[in-house]
């Protein structure tokens, strides 16, 4: 902050980045005012909904049973939550990062699929989805065609058939894909319980045994190629116990070896020697590339 009485040079005020430059400034405008702009039509159309709405229920007119196509979230019988996302969709987007799932939250996912997808075609129909939208949202967040049709448009463009119903990777979509999670509320967490109960369902020894799994499957890979590695507990050559040696690609000669499962070595003195994953642990020291 500049003392009182004093205007700080615009040599200072550039070097801290305090001031922007009259071209900076004018550049934010545009989106500031499509912002505003924005806020202003979805305040439009709420102020009309809630005028109309007063209007039926002062003449007895029945209310729509007009459902948007955001059904994850509560029902909104008059759009006013569809408009606002439509004025604010541009600062919506890309404003979250997609994380992976984790190993437990695609367990999830697929079991909570699985149960509602009752004829096993990897597709949820109408009657399947609406299922598992009663299990999850309630009685009121039930669709008709229409309206899962325009939701699967709106979660794959691309789709082919949406008509058919919801393929599993448009559903996994719902999940894990940050504009998605964000615009329905989606937490697969929240509607595995839902679903099962606290701690129920089979997801977490699924995951359990798939991460066992893997990591059985990299231990009988061994250490990558240029990984630095040390022998160990080997009887007929022990007298290889206990030096370092580096993963290296094998020749074509060596291909054979490789196939029974084992590791091609690289000895300090340039001997090639092929053992088993068991008989080595990875370094200390730095891979090479």
């Amino acid at each position: 902050m500049a003392a009182p009485g004093r205007t700080p040079s615009v040599h200072t005020a550039a070097s801290h980045s305090a001031v922007r430059t009259p071209a900076q400034r004018s550049r934010r405008i545009p989106a500031v005012a499509a912002l505003c702009a924005g806020l202003a039509a979805a305040a439009a159309v709420a102020r009309e909904a809630f005028a109309g709405a007063a209007l039926r229920a002062a003449t007895g007119s029945p209310v729509p049973a007009r459902r948007t196509a955001l059904k994850a979230e509560a029902f909104d019988p008059f759009g006013i939550k569809e408009a606002f996302k439509g004025a604010m969709g541009g600062v919506l987007d890309g404003s979250g990062t997609d994380e992976p799932p984790s190993r437990l939250e695609e367990e999830m996912m697929l079991e909570i699929f699985e149960k509602y997808d009752e004829d096993r075609d990897g597709i949820l129909k109408l009657d399947e989805f609406n299922a598992l939208q009663r299990a999850t949202e309630g009685e009121d967040a039930v669709y008709n065609q229409d309206q899962l049709t325009d939701l699967l448009r709106s979660v794959n463009s691309g789709i082919k058939e949406p008509e058919k119903g919801m393929p599993f990777v448009d559903y996994r979509r719902l999940y894990a894909e940050s504009r998605l999670k964000k615009a329905y509320g989606t937490d697969v967490t929240r509607d595995h319980v839902k679903v099962f109960g606290v701690a129920g369902g089979q997801a977490a020894d699924r995951a359990q045994a798939a991460l066992k799994k893997e990591a059985e499957e990299a231990a009988k890979a061994g250490p990558a190629v240029g990984s630095a590695v040390v022998i160990q507990g080997l009887s007929g050559a022990k007298e290889l116990n206990g030096q370092t040696a580096h993963v290296v690609a094998p020749t074509e000669a060596e291909a054979d070896m490789v196939a029974e499962g084992r590791l091609i070595l690289e000895l300090a003195d340039g001997e090639r020697v092929a053992l088993k994953p068991t008989n080595v642990k990875v370094a200390e020291t730095k891979s090479i590339d």
